[in-house]
């Protein structure tokens, strides 16, 4: 499947499949219904590996690759499957995530979502460096001191090794966390996205500050506290790393913070 299959380019009757669109799951659907979880009127679809060109609104572009949680038969006569991996529709002159799923099996699956999922109890598409040694479904960030050259400083950090390329559409990136020790005593205590790379200079990668930092938010201390980083319009289709930072200087301080989930939305 090269090409992909588009609506309204005839040979519709041959195909094992049907798009749907609204805001309400269907009732009584037929196997091989993907339900695009919209409340904009779709204009026309594309199953593709490649993106649309020219795009009108409302157009919903079905992105498939090689490995979906949601595969399925796309023609009646030929044994051809195509891979789902993200549902896409067009809105305002940008591609826009958008929840997507299969009915098949009696059940529907997802394989689009609205979320982009940066961490998700210990699910994550890349390595973090820094302070701590995370479990199996959390990142783990321990704020201990240091002496500076007789000066005393606690300081931790986490940090993605990867960029994360901010979506059309998003508004906004969050994180739910739990903290101990002392970490309300704690000067800085922020979240957000970086404009580059941690360099493997600990506290003095950060200048003790946010100068490096393209938005971020304070963190207060509390248990499953969610915080959330404003996201401009100005930052779409721009890679930036997500990092945690905690300091406080000339103090001998003991905090943890611990990590269940990132997310942009």
């Amino acid at each position: 499947m090269a090409k992909g299959f588009k609506h309204g380019a005839g040979g519709v009757s041959a195909l094992n499949f049907k798009i749907v669109g609204g805001a309400i799951q269907p009732g009584n659907p037929k196997e091989n219904t993907l339900w695009v979880n919209t409340q904009t009127e779709i204009s026309g679809w594309v199953v593709s590996a490649e993106e649309p060109g020219e795009p009108a609104g409302g157009m919903v572009w079905i992105e498939v690759g090689s490995v979906s949680p949601a595969p399925f038969k796309a023609l009646k006569k030929d044994s051809v499957y195509v891979h789902p991996v993200s549902c896409k529709q067009y809105h305002d002159g940008a591609w826009m995530n958008v929840d997507a799923y299969l009915y098949n099996g009696s059940e529907w699956a997802r394989f689009s979502s609205a979320i982009v999922w940066i961490y998700d109890n210990g699910v994550t598409p890349f390595l973090w460096n820094g302070r701590g040694t995370d479990t199996d479904s959390a990142l783990v960030m321990s704020v201990i001191h240091h002496d500076f050259s007789g000066s005393y400083r606690s300081a931790g950090w986490k940090f993605s090794t990867e960029a994360v390329t901010i979506p059309s559409g998003a508004s906004v990136m969050k994180m739910t966390y739990s903290t101990s020790g002392g970490f309300a005593s704690l000067t800085t205590r922020v979240f957000g996205f970086r404009t580059s790379a941690y360099s493997g200079g600990g506290y003095y990668d950060f200048v003790a500050g946010t100068d490096k930092f393209a938005a971020y938010v304070s963190m207060g201390a509390g248990t499953d506290v969610t915080v959330s980083v404003p996201i401009t319009q100005a930052m779409e289709g721009n890679s930036y790393y997500v990092a945690v930072l905690a300091y406080t200087g000339n103090t001998e301080i003991n905090a943890a913070v611990t990590i269940s989930k990132i997310w942009i939305e």
